[in-house]
Parts: structure tokens; sequence; C-alpha cells
């Protein structure tokens, strides 16, 4: 690598940089005064994104304090191994549980919330793709309207390596909205409060982003197989080179385009594999992707 990088503007303490696990902090950071030890915390749906919350929340609280309900004892046996308490009865965790997360598919949603008696007094955080927080109020029927919170979470939160961006709807007090941030951050590595008109894009760059990525490893490992490498190998190399470029990224605080030049030396190999990318506009490809993946979820949101 014959190149050095150029110091950004402004310049970043590199002790200050690698601070953290991405060397970044959220926007809002989380305080610890808005949590409550003996707050019990519900789950209605028992997907993968209830697994992955409640997988960061077992750090801070014991299973006992953590409420879930699915329609099967198939979808509970995960929490029930987690000592978490388990229902097929909606209203248990909404009647027992101060903050409620909604984690079922967008279709059951309408089904779910009728179900419901009262969703008055809870903090209720939203798992739901593109269900807008004006409607989710509009179904719960409730005067005053409850507390609202719409989240957009990513499947890396599985291995707690998540994106999650949150929207407070309108009267949520800050100190709920700092819970929520809380109350995700153990399985993120970023979780920031957006708007909630920012939130289609956000799904689309976070929430679809990871089968993107996933795309570019196998194609990348594929690549090395074809030159010769085991295919085991290749592929942990290529996840590895990913992510190991990613904390390049969070850690030194460059630009993505000074951090490719840095490798790129005049006349060398990388220059050449660029050159290849640039003319099958493989940016231009990403950047579509990004934006017919919005209009989708766009158009999903328009239609309901």
């Amino acid at each position: 690598m014959d190149k050095k990088l150029q110091s950004p503007t402004p310049a970043k303490d590199p002790k200050l940089e690698m601070e953290g696990e991405t060397g970044q902090k959220s926007e809002t950071e989380p305080s610890n005064k808005s949590r409550d030890e003996n707050m019990n915390i519900g789950f209605i749906g028992a997907g993968n994104m209830a697994k992955a919350i409640v997988k960061g929340l077992l750090d801070s609280y014991p299973g006992d304090r953590i409420f879930i309900s699915a329609p099967t004892d198939r979808n509970l046996a995960f929490f029930q191994k987690l000592k978490c308490r388990t229902t097929h009865n909606n209203n248990d965790i909404v009647s027992q549980c101060q903050v409620v997360f909604l984690c079922v598919k967008p279709s059951q949603c309408e089904l779910v919330i009728r179900e419901v008696t009262s969703w008055q007094n809870k903090l209720i955080i939203s798992v739901l793709a593109g269900i807008p927080l004006e409607r989710l109020s509009r179904m719960m029927k409730e005067d005053p309207p409850p507390k609202l919170i719409r989240c957009a979470p990513n499947t890396p939160m599985m291995v707690s390596r998540g994106v999650c961006c949150i929207s407070p709807g309108a009267g949520v007090p800050v100190q709920d909205t700092q819970l929520a941030l809380e109350l995700l951050k153990p399985s993120c590595l970023v979780v920031k409060t957006v708007p909630e008109s920012q939130l289609d894009a956000i799904c689309a760059l976070s929430g679809s982003g990871p089968a993107f990525l996933y795309m570019v490893i196998e194609a990348l490992s594929d690549g090395a197989v074809k030159m010769g490498l085991p295919r085991d190998l290749a592929i942990e190399l290529a996840a590895a080179t990913v992510e190991g470029s990613a904390r390049m990224v969070t850690h030194t605080g460059y630009h993505p385009g000074q951090l490719k030049d840095a490798v790129a030396s005049p006349g060398g190999t990388t220059i050449c594999g660029i050159h290849v990318l640039e003319k099958g506009a493989v940016r231009a490809l990403f950047m579509d992707a990004i934006e017919a993946t919005t209009k989708k979820s766009l158009q999903l949101r328009g239609s309901q």
C-alpha cells in the first residue's frame, strides 16, 4: 500500500476513535435514569426480532421480567429456555408490562390490536415494517392516544451487531424515548432517533442492506473459488474482509473513498479490479437497489 491517507478535517484523536465498539456514540445516548429494574417488558410476537432484542435485554433484566406471547408453544420454546414468562394471551402481556414491543407480521397487526382490551398508559414500541405511527394510533382507537414509538431494526441484531433507528410519536416523553434507546442498545452497534419520514430509506439501507452485502460476500468468495481457493476458506476470508473494512470506516473517521484510494496503488492490482467494477456500474447498481427498495416500502405503506 504505497499511498498514505490524508488526515480528515477536523482531525480526530486516534485514542478517541478506538473507544467503544464502533468508535462512535449514538446520536442520543440512553440514560440509566430511564431504566426501572422492576419494570416488566413484553413482546407480542416471538420471531427473530423478538429473539434478538430479548437476548440483549437479558444482560440487564432477569428472565422473569420479560414476557412473551405467541400463538403456539413451538414459537415460545426458545424463550422458555431463557426463563422468560410466556403466554398465548396478548392481553396478559399488555396488562402486566409497562413496555410492549409489537413484533408480529404487518398482516397480523390489526387482528392483534383488536384482541387487546386497552393500550392505555403503556409505552408501545412497534417493529412492524411499513406501518406508520398515525395508522397504528388509529387502529388502537384510544383517547388519549397511546405512547407509540416506531423502530426500524435489522437482522444483525441477532448477533449484537445491529442497527436500529427509532421515531417517537407525538406526545412521547423524552424519558420514554431514552428508555427505548436503552432497551435496544445491547443488540446494536448503532441506535439513533430519527424523523419518521426517514424510516423507509433506513429500512432500505440497514434493513435490506444485509441481503445486499451477503451477495457481495458470496460474489467475492465465488471469485476466489474460481481462482483456486477452497469454498470454506473463501467465504471465511470474504466475510472477515467485509467486517474489517467496515471497522476501518467506523474507527478511523476517514471517508470510504479515502480508504479505497489508500489501497489502490498507481499501476497496481487493486486499481485494475476497481476499473472492472466501474465498467459494470457497480456503485450505480447499489444506489439503484436502495432507491428501488425505498420506493417499494413507500408503495406498500400507501396501499395499506
